[in-house]
């Protein structure tokens, strides 16, 4: 009898456990993920939240924070009144931290967890990603240089100045899942529900953590800082939407967030897309040849895109991570969900534009 009382007062490692074995083993049939996961079971958990929580007026994610705060505060009065009866052990607390966090875990795959193992984007659009060579790097930088320089140019008064968010319409999230939801579509990807993009304020508070946005599964909803410069608005908001939408890897979320600022008719929103592509090559390119790629920038940026950039790292320097170790905490994390590149996931976004341009 005492041991069916710890096992149903434990009942969250059990399910824990056997979930992410669940999930490790699911791991070697993508296909099985995609077809009765991805395209099945997610999308009623989709449904039910966007009919629920996601009406709600307000980002739950302050409400997450609230529960949390209240569970911890309920979690340490229960050890100080065992502590006082003297019946407070190590074991008890451990299976008490352990409990608590075999349901965040248990919740975290059930609800949307279980998309990092589905069908990969190179498989089901048919891309041919090859890893690309320093002059390749060169090249597409060059490119994405024309293109930036360009599609600023096409911004109506924009000037050289570093650009604000007058420049973009007022309803962003709205506007952003509408693109995102078509392009989705265009590649015959579900799209249930109406995912929630939430602006959290205070200004940083999402920053100071490591993340620019976050989608949280146990409320569904993408949460995106509010201190973001302009021109980064756009990309970031369907990057955490298409979390939203069901994939989970870094470099296939930054790339629909690339196809959805593509296929705006708004300028500023086509730059926003496109600058943070040139990010990311750039990138490449002045790890390999620091001081040429320095000279490059400087000779062929055009005035109002370096003003942007600049706008963005003077931006970011004001919200720095109070998080030690934050980025490689998130790099194990993201290989232990079976994202073989880790961090550097978010650069897969390169190789994934790459091919598709070529297709």
């Amino acid at each position: 009898m005492k041991i069916k009382l710890i096992q149903k007062q434990y009942i969250w490692i059990y399910l824990a456990v056997i979930t992410i074995i669940l999930r490790i083993i699911l791991g070697f049939f993508p296909n099985i993920i995609e077809r009765f996961y991805s395209r099945g079971i997610f999308l009623g958990i989709r449904w039910t939240i966007d009919n629920t929580t996601a009406r709600l007026p307000f980002p739950m994610f302050y409400v997450l924070i609230f529960v949390f705060i209240i569970t911890m505060f309920l979690a340490f009065r229960q050890w100080f009144f065992l502590w006082k009866k003297e019946t407070l052990t190590i074991i008890k607390i451990l299976l008490s931290i352990g409990n608590f966090l075999g349901f965040i875990i248990f919740f975290f795959l059930i609800s949307w967890g279980f998309n990092y193992g589905r069908e990969p984007l190179e498989n089901q659009l048919k891309l041919n990603t090859e890893t690309l060579n320093l002059q390749q790097i060169i090249i597409e930088t060059e490119e994405a240089t024309i293109e930036i320089n360009e599609a600023r140019k096409r911004i109506p008064n924009s000037d050289t100045f570093a650009l604000n968010t007058q420049f973009l319409p007022n309803n962003l999230v709205d506007t952003m899942r509408q693109l995102l939801v078509k392009v989705l579509n265009d590649y015959n990807y579900p799209t249930t529900g109406k995912v929630q993009g939430r602006l959290i304020v205070p200004k940083g508070f999402l920053m100071r953590l490591g993340a620019s946005g976050i989608y949280l599964p146990w409320i569904g909803e993408g949460n995106i800082d509010a201190s973001l410069h302009a021109t980064q608005l756009p990309f970031t908001i369907a990057h955490e939407l298409a979390h939203g939408y069901g994939f989970g890897d870094e470099g296939s979320c930054n790339f629909w967030a690339y196809l959805a600022c593509l296929e705006s008719k708004n300028p500023m929103i086509q730059y926003s897309g496109k600058l943070t592509y040139w990010r990311y090559i750039a990138s490449e390119y002045k790890y390999f040849k620091p001081e040429k790629y320095a000279i490059f920038r400087a000779e062929n940026l055009s005035r109002g895109a370096h003003n942007d950039l600049e706008a963005i790292y003077e931006n970011r320097e004001k919200y720095r991570t109070i998080i030690p170790f934050h980025n490689q905490a998130y790099d194990t994390y993201l290989k232990f969900q079976g994202v073989e590149e880790g961090i550097e996931s978010y650069n897969r976004m390169v190789l994934l534009v790459k091919a598709w341009k070529a297709r």
